[in-house]
């Protein structure tokens, strides 16, 4: 008679294949861990404790953007063949005529790395829109925070996030 050889599954079997599962989870873990740890500086503005004070201005600003009863428009437009956007703003009074004479500026800023933050200066392009141009460097999610100011004072500012491609 012939000895079958057969495979059983015993105890230092299944201690092998736990052991082995958690070491897999673990470097897993790790590599993320590291990767997560290498690419976040851990700081998302420089003056975090000077906007936490200005936190009444900045509701105070609002509610006076809001009682000024003005709307915008951004639009963005890659052009043909460069890494350069045009953005267009468009800004109205409650009644829907455009605002002319406005000074507008601000920033275009990459949400994960503010190496490639780029300053906006919007000009004048007639009938209350306002254009500017920039180079950017990658595509994809941008935020544009910018402010427009009247002759006599008056402000509104634009926090958007814009889809760039």
């Amino acid at each position: 008679m012939m000895a079958q050889s057969q495979r059983q599954l015993r105890g230092r079997h299944v201690l092998a294949l736990a052991l082995a599962f958690f070491a897999v989870v673990f470097a897993v873990n790790a590599v993320f861990i590291y990767l997560a740890l290498d690419s976040f500086r851990g700081l998302s503005t420089d003056d975090a404790y000077v906007r936490g004070l200005d936190y009444n201005r900045t509701i105070a600003a609002a509610q006076a953007q809001q009682v000024l009863g003005w709307q915008a428009r951004l639009e963005s437009e890659r052009v043909t063949g460069s890494n350069e956007v045009v953005l267009r703003l468009t800004i109205v009074d409650r009644d829907g005529a455009p605002i002319p004479g406005l000074s507008a500026d601000g920033m275009l800023q990459r949400p994960v790395d503010d190496s490639m933050d780029r300053r906006l200066v919007f000009a004048a392009a007639g009938d209350g829109r306002y254009e500017a141009r920039a180079l950017v460097p990658q595509w994809g999610q941008w935020d544009v925070r910018l402010t427009a100011r009247a002759p006599g004072g008056e402000s509104y500012r634009l926090e958007q996030r814009l889809w760039l491609k």
